[in-house]
């Protein structure tokens, strides 16, 4: 037995020294084959990553309550904070490496300051409100914020937007000549072929639509009254004709929205998010649901790549990495203890 553990301990450092300068593709799948192949490996690994000094400064996020009594007060760079839980992540994953996102960030100022936004291999952007934007391939937006309003101009293409919460800056999201405005809340915008499609998957908007005075030379707009859409509704909106037909508002059901939103799946990248947060975003895409039984967890932030439809990767990714403990009540939940 002696022999034994002697060798999964030599494996299980071999493996944390792999991760520290990076996995190739082949080196990811033999690490989480290694892994989930034997118990006692997974256990080992955990013994060995906790004694190893080398990753007392890779392992040093505060909320991991395993490795952070052994840090005192030592002050970590934000690199090393983040990057053991990014190794963990991208082996979860089956992915090569990790991305590190450039968010943009738009500074509140009287005046508006106007940045465009364009789909990237990550699609996703975070903006300085919090607010967490993700565009489908060749969509486009332009953003708009100042001290009164957060405005975003969908140019082309669907785009998704999480947004934060800010009831002195309401958020508006605008398409030809339609107005969707949410002060917190998650919504899905299609603009393609003279018409725009809303899909809410929490909370609530507002949709309005200016028709044309066509009695005014100059052409102004009259404000029609607004259409409101709550979680799981969704309305079509043509944009060349039919101006004055009302809106049908369609309630969906959750798979429909997931199926809608389909356009998302693929690798999801966090950087420094709360679980809570890349819990939310699992949970839109995805059937069975993560639920955090401990609310002390909400706020360990996560970064990493992750496959959005590998949830049992993430969830091994958070054992691994923090400890928690994962309980499958049924086929359709997995709690986060």
């Amino acid at each position: 037995m002696e022999n034994t553990l002697s060798r999964i301990d030599e494996e299980a450092t071999s493996w944390l020294t792999k991760l520290d300068r990076g996995l190739s593709q082949e080196e990811a799948d033999d690490f989480f084959d290694w892994l989930s192949g034997d118990p006692m490996h997974e256990e080992r690994f955990k013994i060995a990553k906790s004694n190893w000094k080398a990753l007392d400064n890779l392992a040093a996020l505060k909320n991991d309550p395993e490795i952070a009594d052994d840090l005192g007060g030592v002050e970590l760079s934000p690199r090393r904070k983040w990057l053991w839980v990014a190794a963990v992540a991208a082996i979860a994953a089956s992915f090569v490496f990790t991305i590190i996102v450039n968010e943009p960030s738009i500074p509140g100022q009287d005046q508006p300051h106007m940045l465009r936004l364009s789909y990237n291999e990550d699609n996703r952007y975070r903006l300085e409100d919090g607010t967490l934007v993700k565009l489908a391939e060749t969509s486009g937006v332009l953003v708009s914020y100042s001290n009164d309003e957060r405005r975003v101009f969908l140019e082309s293409g669907e785009c998704f937007f999480d947004v934060a919460r800010d009831p002195e800056r309401p958020f508006i999201v605008s398409a030809g000549g339609v107005e969707v405005s949410a002060l917190g809340t998650a919504f899905n915008v299609s603009f393609d072929q003279g018409k725009l499609q809303v899909v809410v998957t929490e909370g609530r908007v507002a949709i309005t639509k200016n028709l044309p005075d066509s009695g005014n030379d100059l052409t102004e707009a009259i404000p029609v009254p607004a259409t409101y859409l709550d979680r799981n509704q969704s309305v079509v909106i043509p944009v060349l004709e039919d101006l004055g037909r009302e809106p049908v508002i369609t309630d969906l059901e959750p798979q429909e929205v997931r199926d809608l939103l389909k356009w998302q799946h693929g690798l999801i990248t966090f950087k420094s998010e709360p679980l809570r947060n890349t819990v939310n975003e699992f949970n839109q895409l995805n059937e069975t649901q993560l639920i955090i039984v401990d609310p002390g967890l909400e706020n360990i932030l996560i970064s990493g790549t992750f496959r959005s439809d590998n949830l049992h990767g993430f969830v091994k990714a958070l054992e691994v990495g923090f400890g928690i403990e994962a309980q499958y009540p049924n086929s359709k939940e997995i709690l986060l203890k």
